[in-house]
């Protein structure tokens, strides 16, 4: 799988619901239903295709459902209509697509690997855990915020404005203190 370097999307072998079905020799229902669950679940990236269609990674489907799937042998045997005569150039060039769809396919599905062995590809699951800690710590501190309320009163008879401004002032540090230290925490262990 490689990326678009101009905006960040997955290239490679995308494919139709549709075409998926076909080349599994599936229910397109079925096969919609579980990508459906896999995207909201997170686990697969889907983009609109032609004519309606929704297109998925075909290696990261592959990559989540566990399954693989040889282009080639599926074209030769129960994905090809076997008593269609072909032109021997145009099978020629059958063969040289699907060889050129299977080495794309095997590209993302080893980048995946790749980018999971790196930690560069996290599952949704952790990253939500990841912001709720995050958030979770930085209301406490929000929380925390009246607690000067004694300390703004005792500045501001002793300094007036002043004094409570540089009480605010401590409490802002102090807030931007916590977001730092919490973001290298919980973002750091997705890593």
């Amino acid at each position: 799988m490689s990326t678009d370097s101009n905006n960040g999307e997955l290239t490679g072998l995308w494919v139709s619901v549709s075409e998926l079905a076909r080349q599994r020799d599936v229910d397109k229902a079925a096969v919609s239903r579980r990508v459906k669950r896999f995207i909201e679940q997170g686990l697969l990236t889907s983009r609109p295709g032609p004519q309606g269609s929704k297109l998925i990674n075909l290696a990261e489907f592959d990559r989540v459902t566990g399954e693989t799937t040889d282009i080639v042998r599926e074209l030769n045997g129960t994905g090809a209509n076997r008593s269609a005569v072909w032109p021997f150039k145009q099978q020629d060039l059958v063969l040289s697509r699907e060889q050129a769809r299977r080495a794309a396919y095997d590209a993302d599905l080893k980048e995946l690997e790749l980018l999971e062995r790196e930690g560069k590809l996290v599952l949704i699951e952790r990253v939500e855990e990841a912001i709720t800690r995050f958030a979770e710590s930085v209301v406490r501190k929000i929380d925390q915020l009246p607690t000067c309320a004694d300390e703004s009163a005792s500045a501001i008879a002793r300094d007036g404005a002043h004094g409570a401004a540089r009480v605010l002032e401590k409490a802002r540090d102090d807030l931007r203190a916590t977001i730092a230290a919490e973001s290298r925490n919980v973002f750091g262990s997705l890593a």
